[in-house]
Formats: structure tokens, sequence, C-alpha cells
């Protein structure tokens, strides 16, 4: 079935239209709310979990779950929205606005302090009633009521796979300072090849590097661990999407020398932003380079690693 004939189907259309509404009033939610988001931050006594990769967890979840019903998701039918569905995007609002006034009475109220598990419990409530009103304005009552009947078999599976995603990855996180101080030791080695007057200091925060005029510090966003998740969540996905054509024995053969290539492609990444911040600019370093260098050699790495390596995994006479 080529792209035109999947996207000639209606119920299939609408669900991706819907799939990009619900995302874009997330992020336009996200952006309206920044300010206040900065002007009330929150004691570290009411953030008991981390949720640094609560976005990637949500993201896997609906990635797997596509990749396993993708058949049937092509095939799905088109559901009529409801007018009263749309309430649900001012109810949405409300909530935002009740999680708000929550933040903002922590200045004027002693009590929350005294009883931080309900501040807890009714600030992750609204947030939820928030995603699940946007979700039902974007995609209709109709549509998830018809989806949930079908797939409802699969729920505890994906979120057993959410929770074990959550966890794993933020286990990982709390070893940044393990990443980080390998990461800064391995550029820090390559640039003395060249620079024999770089500098590194450990600190709290992340080893620092310094080269002439220029230095930056190794902290939990430079440890290529946000990388390797991504990794290790796109190379699911591919085997639950061609699982009956793949040897699993080469598959995790393959998968640990692949993600040491990622941390490796990493250091590499910190190594060219010094050379480019020494030789070139460090404007451009900081700005153009260390934003879009990332995502640019993971995407390369990626797709090389598909092309050339991916079809190893294959079963003989299966077809790719």
């Amino acid at each position: 079935m080529d792209l035109k004939t999947i996207f000639n189907k209606k119920g299939f259309r609408d669900l991706i239209i819907k799939s990009v509404v619900f995302v874009g009033l997330l992020t336009l939610m996200q952006v309206l709310i920044q300010p206040l988001s900065a002007a009330t931050p929150l004691p570290e006594i009411f953030k008991p979990f981390s949720l640094i990769y609560l976005e990637d967890t949500i993201l896997f979840v609906f990635a797997i779950f596509a990749a396993y019903n993708w058949k049937n998701l092509v095939d799905i039918k088109k559901y009529r929205m409801m007018v009263s569905d749309l309430l649900f995007v001012p109810l949405g609002a409300l909530f935002v606005g009740a999680y708000y006034a929550l933040k903002f009475s922590l200045n004027t109220s002693q009590f929350w302090f005294e009883h931080v598990w309900a501040f807890i419990a009714l600030k992750y409530l609204f947030l939820s009633l928030m995603v699940m009103s946007f979700f039902i304005a974007a995609f209709g009552r109709k549509m998830i009521h018809g989806q949930y009947r079908i797939y409802k078999k699969q729920i505890p599976y994906l979120l057993g796979v959410a929770l074990g995603y959550w966890m794993i990855s933020s286990f990982i996180e709390g070893m940044w300072h393990v990443f980080s101080g390998t990461v800064a030791w391995l550029v820090y080695s390559l640039l003395k090849i060249g620079y024999p007057g770089a500098s590194m200091t450990p600190s709290a925060d992340g080893p620092a590097i310094v080269v002439g005029s220029f230095g930056a510090r190794i902290g939990s966003l430079c440890s290529g661990i946000e990388s390797m998740m991504l990794f290790s969540a796109l190379f699911v996905i591919i085997i639950a999407i061609d699982f009956k054509k793949i040897d699993l024995k080469r598959a995790f053969i393959l998968f640990f020398p692949a993600l040491a290539g990622v941390f490796l492609l990493n250091v590499l990444r910190i190594w060219l932003l010094f050379l480019v911040a020494i030789n070139i600019s460090r404007d451009i370093a900081v700005g153009m380079f260390h934003t879009n260098a990332g995502y640019i050699l993971f995407c390369a790495y990626f797709f090389m690693f598909l092309w050339f390596v991916y079809p190893w995994m294959i079963v003989k006479k299966a077809k790719v």
C-alpha cells in the first residue's frame, strides 16, 4: 500500500488532522503559559517525581501503539465531531487556570507546606484533566469511545511499557554525572592533542572545559542520555514494526554497539562545538551549531544504521 492510497483514506486522514490539532493545542498552551510558569517556580518539596522524560514517555508509548496497530489505524473509519466536544477547549484552559491559582496560593498561605501531598495530588489532577480535555476536544468523544472498545485490552500493556520506559529513563538520568564525566574526559583528551593548554575542572554541575578564552560546562544536557534514549526508543519501534522479519538474537547483539556509537557521536558533537568556538566564532558555536548539530548528526547516524546495519538483522529470504 503506497502513501497516496493511505492518505486517500478519509478516516486515516481525519486521524492525522486531529493528532496535529491535539499537539497544536498543547504547544499553544505551553507557549501561552510560559511567562506564568517562569514566574511561579515550585519549591523542590512539591516536585517528588522526575518528569524530565514524561513527554518522551508519552510519545514513545503512542509510537509503539501506532507501530503495532498501524494496519488497523490506516483503515480507521471517520467519526463525526459533536459541537459539544469544542467545549472541552475552554474547560482545559479552566484547569490550567486552576493549576496556576494553586501555585499562586503558595505565596499567601502555609497550608500547602503542611499538606504537601495534597498539593501534589491536586497539581497532577489539574494537569491530567487539562490534557484529557484537549484530547477530547481534538479527537471527539465518538472516536475515543469507538477506539477504546477496540483497543482496551492493550491499555494495561501500554501502561506497563510507559512505566518501564519512564523508570529506565529516570534511572539513567540519575547517572548523568557518570556520562557527563566520561564525555568531558574524552572531549578534553581530544582537545589536548591540538591545544595543550586546555584545562578541565570538576564541579557539581558537570566538568568545565576551558580552551583559551572559550569554556563550557558538560552538564546533564550534554551527557548524551537523551540521544541514547531516543535511539533506544526508535530501535524498539523498528522491532515492533518488523517483528516477524527480525532475528532477535542479531538485534540484541547489534543494539549495544549501536548505542555506544550514539554516545560517541555526542562526544564528537561537543568536540566539534569547541573547535567551531575556537576557530570560527563563539556565537555560532553556542547558537546555530549548538542548536542544530545534535539532531543533524543523530539523523545522519540513524539513517546510516538503517542503511548499512539494519539489513543484517533481517531474517534471510524475508521481504523487508
